[in-house]
């Protein structure tokens, strides 16, 4: 009796213990199942490519192929919804298996994980690739669920095609599209960022009515100094969104020369960024040797062609075309310094107005004194339209393209501030254009220049964020809105040092920065600078990394700065300290 009773009790403690085991699995499966299913999403629209040249609410197939991470090597769960596909990924670290990527049976098929590429002891890197992936143009978003954070995310877009009268057609689309954007590697959930950004970063972009592919700016050639990263912002045309800041400000700037000037003045936008290396400097008779022709200075995309770093690079030929009164608004690229009012893109309006004898004959001065103070009367009516009543200042200064040459200053919030360059053209400019008789005055001004001032903007980079947070606050499109800052993000700095070449330049340097940290990198600052007794000179630059949007993780900046010291050392011809 004494066996039989010990054999119940051990079946009901084995009952117990199983039934435990059961309620315990049962209750962590719901558990995982509950919190996946209650994690927030992270909109990564940033990652968003506009297939310009391909009209808009049409589709395009494309082999797609997402990387993210380096991530946690830990359980991870991602869920990457596209306009026509929904895949989830899942890792189990416990039991170092790998599940494939699996598809919403109503809308993609072929979805594949093909590898997940071990980075260290605690680093993974995961490729997908999805085929024969269609999308609508016009909706391309990308989003991932996520418990544990990614230190980046690479798209491509890889075999593009078009619908075309019900076909799929290949319409000479040669290359693919990537994107990257830095995100938080922290074990945190993740946190649901509304973004709205589409940066067009394809592989053909289509400029003033020409059809443009990477490899046709980013080249390898040895003249060619054109980066991903300037790359990808062909095609943005901030100046052409009418609730866009500097849309605002331009407009604005037209109105006022349609009512002052009776709709004389012709308006072109959009005319295309990549001209010759006659048309950028020798037209407009820059020097030879002017130190704006370096390598330094100049997007080069070969010896012969450049980025614009003006607008004044289309000035003679709309001089050409019979154009006498017009304004051309564009984007310019110059390689600058990194603070928080350079960055290498920004935009300009160049003005022109040409006279013929009989506007000065008869008011009793000269064609140039005429042309000055016509000058002069037109910018001061367009100060007081945009900053209403101030008090303004004429400054001589010197151009290469306009004599006399002149700054306008205006005493802004207790300080004088430069609002524009100008002055009467050059004779000479005029004369190849074929208007020996006539003389002309031009002037250019800076759209984000204005814009920060008008609307207290305090950042350059807040013009390329598609945050909700920055342009909602300029959607009524008029002036008199002040940018309300939303971030708080304090900055994390960092320090690189290094023996210099002779062929060392602080923009080289800044270009190696951006093009790894993009707009994560708010200021390049040289904090020390010596010669040793062999006759090395030493620097040191003080780097801060800030997001406008969001705060960043120590393991994300030390991975941007050692990312950074690695192409330091391998672009720069510098020995690392």
């Amino acid at each position: 009796m004494a066996k039989i009773g010990r054999r119940r009790r051990q079946l009901r403690e084995a009952i117990a213990i199983f039934i435990t085991i059961g309620v315990v699995i049962i209750s962590y499966a719901l558990l995982i199942h509950m919190r996946l299913r209650e994690l927030p999403s992270v909109s990564l629209e940033s990652m968003s490519a506009t297939v310009v040249g391909i009209a808009s609410d049409t589709q395009v197939k494309a082999n797609l192929e997402v990387v993210f991470g380096p991530v946690e090597n830990r359980n991870m769960h991602y869920n990457i919804t596209y306009k026509h596909l929904n895949a989830m990924a899942f890792r189990s670290s416990k039991l170092d298996k790998y599940c494939p990527l699996y598809s919403d049976k109503n809308l993609v098929e072929n979805v594949t994980v093909s590898s997940f590429e071990q980075q260290g002891r605690d680093k993974t890197t995961v490729v997908v690739r999805m085929n024969d992936v269609t999308v609508d143009v016009d909706e391309y978003e990308q989003y991932i669920y996520g418990r544990y954070g990614v230190s980046y995310i690479k798209l491509k877009l890889v075999g593009l095609l078009e619908m075309k009268s019900g076909e799929w057609t290949g319409n000479g689309l040669r290359s693919f599209a990537t994107s990257s954007f830095p995100f938080s590697s922290a074990s945190s959930s993740a946190v649901s960022v509304g973004k709205k950004w589409r940066q067009p970063v394809v592989s053909v972009l289509e400029l003033g009515g020409t059809k443009i592919a990477k490899d046709d700016v980013v080249r390898d050639d040895p003249t060619n100094n054109v980066p991903d990263t300037i790359f990808a912002k062909l095609g943005m045309q901030l100046h052409r969104r009418d609730k866009h800041p500097l849309g605002i400000l331009k407009n604005a700037i037209y109105e006022y020369f349609d009512i002052s000037y009776s709709n004389k003045f012709d308006k072109f936008d959009d005319l295309c960024p990549i001209v010759s290396v006659k048309e950028n400097f020798d037209d407009v008779l820059v020097p030879a040797d002017h130190v704006s022709r370096s390598y330094n200075d100049t997007y080069y995309v070969d010896s012969q062609t450049v980025l614009r770093c003006h607008t004044s690079a289309h000035q003679a030929e709309l001089l050409r075309r019979g154009h006498t009164n017009f304004l051309v608004t564009g984007d310019v690229y110059r390689r600058d310094s990194i603070d928080s009012t350079h960055y290498p893109v920004f935009h300009q309006m160049e003005g022109v107005r040409v006279f013929s004898p009989e506007d000065w004959n008869g008011s009793g001065m000269d064609a140039t004194s005429y042309a000055a103070g016509d000058l002069k009367k037109c910018l001061e009516g367009l100060a007081r339209h945009l900053f209403g009543s101030v008090e303004m200042r004429w400054v001589d200064t010197y151009f290469p393209f306009t004599n006399p040459s002149f700054e306008l200053e205006i005493f802004f919030q207790e300080q004088w501030l430069e609002v524009l360059g100008c002055g009467v053209t050059e004779q000479e400019i005029l004369k190849r254009s074929g208007k020996t008789n006539n003389v002309a005055w031009a002037f250019g001004l800076g759209l984000e220049r204005l814009a920060m001032v008008l609307f207290d903007i305090p950042d350059i980079r807040l013009f390329w964020s598609a945050d909700e947070r920055f342009t909602s606050q300029f959607s009524t499109g008029q002036l008199g809105v002040k940018f309300k800052p939303f971030s708080k993000y304090p900055p994390c700095y960092k320090d690189v040092s290094f023996w210099i070449s002779e062929s060392f330049t602080e923009n080289n340097l800044c270009e190696v920065v951006r093009g790894i940290a993009g707009d994560l990198v708010e200021e390049v600052r040289l904090i020390d600078n010596f010669t040793n007794k062999k006759g090395m000179t030493s620097h040191c630059y003080r780097i801060a990394y800030r997001s406008m949007e969001r705060s960043l993780t120590d393991e994300e900046i030390n991975k941007l700065q050692w990312d950074v010291r690695e192409q330091v050392q391998n672009k720069l011809n510098v020995v690392m300290r």
